[in-house]
């Protein structure tokens, strides 16, 4: 008999089904194999019945099933980005078997499956190749993290045609991921292509293959999408006139010595001048190692033979002295640039020591056309006398309200919201003498430069080379100090020269209001190599005498020694009677 089951009024005849089976059961007829078969058949029937019926239920109950289709989508745009397909790993493709819905949405997806064909295993890359359904694809190979198969290269390097987006990385001498020669490329279609970035390794056997002479005059790929080009000691023939961005690099140096990079690998001064002349969309450029032996453009011809660049935004060059002196002669940008000039560049500044060099003292005056486009309100200096590196940066301000900046003044941090970097040379292989020494490079800054730079950091300088900059910008109201020792403290409460006319002669620094100590090291006695609380006091209190008062002195990832400590919260209680605002942060 079958125990009575509570069942909707809609399943009568499925419940009259089975109180005939039971009552055929329980009569005592003889078997029937087909009787038994047709019980078999109802009861898979019901399950599969069943099994959508939960499915509807949960698509109905379930919060993340029943989201939007374009919600759907935003999922699945995240979990792409937290969980990339890998050879050996599903990742975000384990979405489809969530549900009917996420797997549908997954399959209209087309872009998606095509940043993944390279990334999954040997035996699926035709079948997601084929749910790209013709959408171009993207190719990504890198061997920092992970060995790539050589299987996995060649899939890449046969669909290179088919790709919107090519990025080749190469970490390890071991693995060659780019195996194109330029002259194979030479005049082929990439209808999607849009984005090149190849980065490889210096391997001398093969350097002449991808660098020799004649790659630079080679017919470019035809390839009439492509707006961003990074090449890094390769080079493909490409056309520049409709990019946007545009980096070429040369590397000095590798894991074992040092690149002999010759002329021979780099293009002819035309070619060169060239290819520059015809980037009239580039925004961005990016030149390393890259500039040949060109003569400088005579003043004269300038006129004429400049290169305007009319869309240039940001320009980061790296090369000798002399190369890049000379290409700056040919240069004639048309508005203003952020500019990131590198003189001297080597990779590795630790391992090949430095020099000395006059021309050093020009240089900036080479950029004063760019210096008058700007607005530049910040100075930034750093001597790194171990890696032979003087860093000099002018940054301009992104917002010029009155109460913008007095916020950031007081503000705790730098903000760095607030500047946006504007001219930025940085000299490797830079040692200063007698001869030639950082104080005749402060005075070789031309005025306009330092006109309205009213905030200053600095980091590596001794107290006479703080004096000799300090009175060349007395309208400084912010000082960053880094790594500050006592000597280069006490300059802020000395008195300058009788005849420095630039400043106050109470002290340097007249308009002073806000000092910051960059990772100081607080002592309790003076002369132990870094500053005391002491000394801190008796610069607020020199300046306040003088006329000259702090309004905000605060110190950044400061360390405290134990002996500083028992006499810390006195010396700030008497801080605070001389300064308004008065931050001691330790570390």
């Amino acid at each position: 008999m079958v125990n009575p089951i509570q069942s909707p009024s809609w399943l009568a005849g499925p419940m009259q089904r089975l109180r005939d089976i039971s009552t055929s059961i329980t009569s005592g007829s003889p078997y029937s194999p087909g009787f038994a078969a047709s019980i078999i058949e109802d009861a898979e029937a019901l399950r599969g019945l069943t099994a959508e019926f939960l499915r509807c239920a949960n698509a109905y109950t379930s919060p993340l099933l029943r989201l939007s289709p374009e919600l759907l989508y935003e999922i699945a745009a995240h979990v792409v980005e937290l969980e990339p397909a890998r050879p050996t790993e599903l990742g975000w493709i384990r979405l489809g078997h969530v549900s009917c819905r996420f797997r549908s949405a997954l399959l209209s997806m087309r872009g998606l499956w095509a940043s993944a064909v390279c990334d999954v295993a040997l035996h699926a890359r035709q079948d997601v190749l084929a749910r790209t359904a013709g959408a171009p694809i993207s190719i990504h190979l890198e061997d920092k993290d992970e060995d790539i198969d050589s299987t996995r290269i060649s899939f890449a390097m046969e669909h290179i045609a088919l790709a919107r987006r090519i990025k080749i990385e190469e970490f390890t001498p071991e693995g060659v991921l780019w195996t194109h020669e330029p002259r194979a490329l030479s005049g082929k279609e990439f209808p999607f292509l849009e984005i090149l970035d190849i980065s490889v390794i210096h391997r001398p056997h093969r350097d002449i293959g991808l660098l020799g002479a004649d790659v630079y005059s080679l017919e470019p790929l035809h390839a009439p999408r492509l707006q961003a080009v990074h090449l890094e000691n390769i080079f493909v023939p490409f056309r520049p006139e409709n990019l946007t961005r545009l980096s070429l690099l040369r590397s000095q140096s590798f894991e074992d010595g040092t690149i002999p990079n010759q002329d021979n690998i780099l293009p002819s001064s035309d070619q060169f001048l060239d290819l520059l002349e015809r980037c009239i969309n580039v925004k961005h450029i990016g030149l390393c190692n890259m500039i040949p032996d060109l003569q400088p453009l005579h003043l004269s011809l300038r006129h004429g033979k400049s290169i305007r660049l009319p869309s240039l935004e940001m320009a980061t060059i790296s090369s000798t002295m002399s190369r890049l002196t000379a290409l700056w002669s040919y240069l004639t940008p048309s508005r203003r640039l952020e500019l990131d000039l590198e003189p001297d560049f080597v990779d590795f500044p630790v391992t090949t020591g430095g020099f000395v060099n006059r021309d050093r003292l020009s240089f900036l005056p080479l950029l004063l056309e760019q210096a008058t486009l700007q607005s530049l309100h910040e100075l930034a200096i750093k001597v790194d006398s171990e890696n032979f590196v003087t860093q000099c940066s002018f940054l301009r301000r992104r917002r010029a309200t009155q109460s913008d900046i007095e916020k950031e003044l007081l503000a705790y941090s730098k903000g760095h919201d607030v500047y946006a970097p504007a001219i930025d040379v940085c000299f490797f292989q830079c040692i200063w003498d007698d001869q030639v020494s950082l104080e005749d490079f402060i005075d070789s800054i031309p005025e306009a430069f330092l006109a309205a730079i009213h905030t200053l950091d600095v980091s590596g300088l001794s107290s006479q080379q703080l004096r000799r900059l300090f009175m060349r910008l007395p309208r400084i109201r912010t000082l960053y100090l880094h790594a500050p020792i006592a000597p280069a403290l006490s300059v802020l409460s000395s008195s300058p020269p009788a005849d420095a006319s630039t400043t106050s002669p109470h002290g340097y620094l007249p308009q002073l209001r806000h000092l910051r100590l960059m990772n100081p090291r607080i002592l309790a006695r003076r002369g132990q190599g870094g500053i005391c609380l002491q000394e801190m006091l008796d610069i607020a209190s020199s300046r306040a005498n003088a006329s000259l008062p702090l309004r905000s002195l605060k110190t950044e990832a400061a360390v405290l020694t134990n002996a500083a400590r028992s006499t810390f919260g006195s010396t700030i209680k008497r801080l605070e009677e001389i300064v308004p605002v008065v931050d001691i942060q330790t570390s």
